[in-house]
């Protein structure tokens, strides 16, 4: 549905590509050429953020479960670990948008995020795991997600001109 949507919004409010061969550079971004709305950059921004997102909903969705059934937790403990994992989320934004802003590396910042968050993983291995080992794996989990969160929200905007900048965030958030 989503994706539908998105191709659908592309199509109602498409644009003639861009005459001029360069543009100013976006604040945190560098100059580069114009591009029409629809660039292999945008899909390429798109998948990432779907899968960013799949990654974050799938951890959110699956772990409760799994630590009640088959790491055998407490009801307090499941809602605590979620809820770190959950919360998580909230300082690694802000560390996730001070670091784009000083870096100026958000390719590189989203990849990381998303490497720290595929530690997910390794909750399928921590059987027997004690509650603070499976807790802060958690926490690692969630952190990468919103490290890589604000990088993945920004890179939309470099990848078309600035009169299509909203349209390519919108684009990006609805197939996500």
């Amino acid at each position: 549905f989503g994706g539908a949507m998105a191709v659908l919004f592309w199509w109602a409010v498409r644009e003639k590509r861009p005459v001029a061969a360069a543009r100013s550079p976006q604040p945190g971004g560098a100059p580069g050429p114009l591009t029409g709305f629809w660039s292999v950059p945008l899909i390429l921004v798109s998948v990432a953020s779907l899968l960013r997102m799949s990654q974050t909903y799938g951890l959110l969705t699956w772990v409760p479960a799994y630590l009640f059934e088959s790491l055998k937790f407490s009801p307090p403990e499941v809602a605590a670990t979620t809820t770190v994992l959950s919360l998580s989320n909230v300082p690694a934004l802000l560390i996730g948008g001070w670091l784009s802003d000083r870096t100026n590396q958000k390719v590189a910042l989203a990849m990381a995020g998303l490497l720290i968050s595929t530690s997910g993983v390794l909750l399928a291995g921590l059987h027997g795991g004690s509650f603070w080992v499976v807790t802060a794996v958690a926490f690692a989990a969630g952190f990468g997600n919103g490290i890589s969160s604000v990088p993945i929200f920004s890179l939309p905007a470099m990848t078309v001109s600035p009169s299509q900048v909203g349209r390519a965030t919108g684009f990006t958030s609805t197939l996500t």
